[in-house]
């Protein structure tokens, strides 16, 4: 995949983009830089122009301080999950859940993922990135193209894929799934999730949350095709498969490492993009995974959100 580039006029600048240009892009790269003098401020403006409702990978950095520590099943999980995500958000204009965030650092590459895929309710359509300083080298983004990876991969491995669902099981801190579903009640939270199928979920101490998500690995994009939408490579060393796995079914049974080897040699070969100070990137995550290639730059920082298409774009 290559994505679209928009080269922003310094004069007018990023507000004078047309929104409908820039979703159009977007439908047809799956992704879209621009390349501009961004600052944080653009970047929530921006986004908020395509998005009202927002949520966090909990294991972000959020204004340098760390916010926590750091398929049947699935099919219907996701189709639930996107109109219930859409009900517990906070509310439009709360500015709480739109605080910069960061990746902490760790120099480590990682594999292509689909943003939160691995907690129900809580997979973004939109991923965006501002980059305030590049790392000296390394640390870019990589894409890999859902739909292409589906492409590439063996007709056995797909229906695997499709049919059986992996068990995701998550422990997040009373901050961290505060900061993934921003103004939810626990108990309204708890019920919305265990309503849905393949979800289970348990208090756990000080107000943490365990959360079991049971999903099948492929999905429907938001612009229709059939895509490969998976969280089953982030754990893993960049570019291979770690000696030691511990990917289950919902039944309890390993996944096979040769499954993991193929999706992983699937991604390959991926779209590296390297972002500029001020520069954005914005990817449709119902479509595209990303990650990033390793670094050794402790001053890199990127600027990181993610939130749900407004219902009249997604309308539209």
């Amino acid at each position: 995949m290559t994505p679209a580039v928009i080269d922003v006029d310094p004069t007018s600048g990023f507000d004078s983009i047309p929104t409908g240009e820039i979703l159009a892009l977007l439908d047809a790269s799956g992704a879209v830089v621009f390349r501009g003098a961004a600052t944080p401020d653009t970047l929530d403006r921006l986004s908020r122009r395509f998005c009202d409702r927002f949520t966090c990978d909990p294991g972000k950095v959020v204004t340098g301080g760390l916010r926590g520590r750091g398929d049947t099943l699935g099919r219907a999980a996701r189709v639930a999950a996107r109109s219930i995500g859409r009900v517990i958000r906070r509310p439009v204009g709360d500015r709480a859940s739109q605080q910069p965030r960061y990746a902490p650092f760790g120099g480590f590459g990682i594999n292509p993922h689909s943003e939160n895929a691995f907690l129900p309710a809580a997979s973004p359509d939109l991923v965006w990135f501002l980059c305030e300083r590049p790392a000296d080298s390394g640390g870019d983004t990589i894409l890999a193209d859902g739909a292409e990876v589906l492409e590439r991969l063996d007709a056995d491995t797909a229906a695997w894929l499709d049919s059986e669902a992996v068990r995701y099981e998550t422990l997040l801190t009373e901050s961290q799934w505060r900061s993934v579903w921003p103004g939810a009640e626990p108990s309204d939270l708890r019920t919305r999730l265990d309503a849905l199928p393949g979800v289970q979920v348990a208090d756990a101490a000080a107000g943490g949350l365990t959360i079991t998500y049971d999903a099948t690995q492929l999905a429907v994009a938001r612009t229709g095709e059939r895509v490969v939408r998976t969280n089953l490579l982030s754990r893993h060393p960049f570019g291979k498969i770690g000696v030691d796995h511990d990917e289950q079914t919902a039944d309890g049974r390993p996944v096979d490492r040769a499954v993991l080897e193929r999706v992983l040699a699937a991604t390959k070969p991926f779209e590296t993009v390297r972002l500029e100070a001020g520069e954005i990137l914005v990817i449709d995550n119902t479509r595209v995974m990303h990650g990033r290639t390793r670094f050794n730059d402790q001053e890199r920082r990127v600027v990181t959100t993610c939130g749900w298409l407004r219902d009249e774009l997604v309308a539209a």
